[in-house]
């Protein structure tokens, strides 16, 4: 059992513990990861996944991929592990194991449901398989390996989200040869003759991502074991539309959206360097017939309208990447900036016009008798005692009377409003002439 396998059956708290058995025993898979497929990725064709050769600069064996797909170039190409990805179309690999003989019951630990590689050449999907054909004439002179048996291994540590299984198939339908199994303990190891190219069949019981490192060794005639450094292998089981290039950061639009203005888009980020980027600029999400380039000059007729961009990455071996922006707007004219106007020049203050003299209309006229305010009596004279409590300034002799020698009747009684017209007329007078004769007039007061 796999730690993968162990964690919903025997419980969260004996995870580890049992995780770490069974890597100790040398189960295949411990937990799964997701990786983004890597620069070449291979969803059908003719594999040689594991192809061992030896390698001089390095003294020692070495892994490559055959690429045998003719995807990226017209001929066969030996590419490092690390730059490549095998995808299982989960939708046309998929396999139902009802009804399956007996035989293949090893295959049901995850359910009857299977991703299946046939042994025989299913041309819309990978045929991954292993070659030591190149090894012989690879080898440093003096150095052979045996003609018989199998003097070359591979061993593999596989990670994923479910078990992994190779097996062939025999003469009559049977089981044979299943190097590797990681629903069991034992060590998944492949053996190998000198000269070989073998398929087999593979079965992967979960989608999802699949890591398998792979440790290569050889025995010589004289009894020499032969090493090389460990290679890893990526294959995902998953939805065809996976091989699309997928975007890491949406294309931005920057400027101004306005008739006149000129928008710039950027091409985005992508898993992997796209060969080109296209572009469709959009209104209101309806392509902008003729706007393909990565800028677009707004005009009156984008009035109102959301603008982004449709980028396009394409790649070869992928099929193509699509990412939008978010949208800028809505377009539309810029109010006319505001320029200030020059206030005004103040208004002079006009210079106070002079109250009307105390004979103008300005003076209420005299009331008549009985109505109005009491009229003095002329033969006042102007040596009547001051009234008790008043000051004890003398009272002006008679000669100090006004020009007409009658006191102003209108101030004979200072509590009507007409005395106080009276008095503001007087004080209007200005000046000290018209200060001394109020206060005259006041002096006379009753």
């Amino acid at each position: 059992m796999s730690a993968h396998k162990s964690i919903p059956r025997l419980g969260v708290t004996l995870a580890l513990a049992v995780g770490l058995a069974l890597l100790v025993l040398g189960s295949g898979i411990t937990q799964a990861r997701a990786d983004p497929l890597r620069e070449y990725v291979l969803p059908k064709g003719h594999i040689d996944l594991f192809e061992v050769t030896y390698d001089a600069e390095s003294a020692g064996l070495k892994l490559s991929v055959k690429d045998d797909t003719r995807i990226y170039s017209s001929g066969v190409e030996f590419r490092a592990p690390e730059e490549t990805s095998l995808l299982v179309d989960s939708g046309l690999a998929v396999l139902d194991l009802s009804g399956m003989p007996s035989a293949y019951d090893f295959l049901k630990v995850d359910g009857t449901t299977v991703y299946y590689l046939p042994q025989t050449q299913n041309p819309d999907l990978p045929w991954p398989g292993w070659s030591t054909e190149r090894l012989p004439s690879t080898l440093p002179d003096g150095v052979s390996l045996s003609a018989t048996g199998s003097p070359v291994e591979l061993d593999l540590q596989i990670e994923g989200p479910g078990e992994v299984f190779t097996w062939q198939t025999g003469t009559f339908g049977g089981v044979q040869n299943t190097y590797v199994n990681t629903a069991d303990p034992a060590p998944d190891v492949i053996p190998i003759a000198r000269n070989a190219h073998v398929h087999t069949n593979w079965v992967f019981t979960q989608p999802g991502d699949y890591y398998l490192t792979v440790t290569p060794s050889a025995t010589t005639t004289t009894g020499e074991t032969l090493t090389g450094p460990s290679a890893s292998y990526h294959i995902r089981v998953g939805a065809a539309t996976d091989l699309a290039l997928v975007s890491t950061a949406k294309p931005v639009v920057s400027g101004t959206p306005a008739p006149g203005e000129t928008l710039t888009a950027t091409g985005g980020t992508w898993e992997r360097t796209p060969d080109s980027v296209t572009y469709q600029w959009l209104a209101d999400g309806q392509p902008i017939t003729g706007a393909t380039g990565s800028t677009l000059d707004v005009t009156d007729a984008l009035l109102g309208s959301q603008i982004s961009v449709e980028v396009t990455a394409t790649k070869l071996g992928r099929t193509n990447g699509v990412a939008v922006s978010d949208p800028v707007g809505p377009v539309a004219t810029p109010a006319p900036s505001e320029t200030p106007s020059p206030s005004g020049s103040p208004s002079p203050t006009g210079s106070p016009s002079p109250s009307e003299s105390p004979s103008g209309s300005a003076l209420p006229s005299e009331s008549p008798s009985g109505t109005g305010s009491q009229t003095p009596n002329s033969s006042e004279s102007a040596s009547d005692p001051v009234p008790s409590g008043s000051s004890s300034e003398s009272a002006p002799p008679t000669d100090q009377d006004d020009e007409d020698g009658a006191a102003d009747p209108q101030l004979a009684d200072t509590g009507t409003g007409a005395g106080i017209a009276a008095v503001a007329g007087l004080v209007a007078v200005g000046g000290a002439a018209g200060s001394l004769l109020l206060r005259r007039r006041m002096l006379r007061r009753p």
